[in-house]
């Protein structure tokens, strides 16, 4: 939501980046939704949660020309420590990368953008999504692209070489000779797919 209030109100779109990123656990997994009036959330495991946040940013820095942003401080839920908004942005990427089933992509854990697949991790945990790994290729490579301009060299070399893992294994698991499936169930079945 943050994206729309970059062009009209970018002062508000940072205030809800910074209370969005706050809503974080340390681990980089990030609530379905917050309530902040009641301090509450909803704490399923979307995997798609955590790959909106490096947009959000990299549109606010874009618009504003704020890029000391990226290093404001904010908390994480649940936790006392406070770190950088890229340390929240990395922390969400890396751990989507280390949250991957045996075929080398994306855990959908409690779901993924499409609602409709929300809960195929009942079958067996190891239940993974097409989509959900080429979002997170499309985040690594915003992030990356920030770590350039800021030229931080070390972290923008990680991003691209993650991103090229990921293209190879959407490329080489997801497409099917006509079309990229949607996803897998534990079993390999696959979703969107002959």
């Amino acid at each position: 939501d943050s994206l729309g209030y970059c062009l009209v109100e970018p002062r508000k779109a940072k205030e809800k980046i910074l209370q969005t990123l706050s809503y974080m656990y340390p681990d980089g997994r990030c609530p379905r939704q917050y309530n902040p009036y009641d301090n509450t959330l909803d704490a399923r495991d979307f995997s798609d949660s955590p790959i909106w946040a490096a947009d959000a940013v990299s549109s606010y820095m874009k618009e504003t020309g704020d890029f000391d942003f990226f290093y404001e401080k904010t908390g994480f839920f649940g936790s006392e420590e406070q770190t950088s908004v890229e340390d929240h942005l990395f922390r969400a990427l890396d751990y989507l990368y280390h949250s991957r089933g045996k075929n080398g992509l994306v855990l959908i854990r409690d779901g993924d953008w499409a609602d409709g697949l929300g809960g195929i991790n009942k079958f067996g945990e190891d239940a993974t999504s097409v989509w959900l790994t080429i979002a997170v290729f499309y985040a690594q490579n915003v992030l990356k692209e920030i770590y350039g301009y800021l030229k931080d060299r070390e972290k923008e070399a990680l991003m691209a070489e993650r991103s090229e893992e990921y293209r190879e294994i959407v490329n080489k698991v997801g497409w099917n000779g006509k079309w990229f499936t949607y996803g897998f169930f534990e079993d390999g079945e696959p979703i969107g797919s002959p």
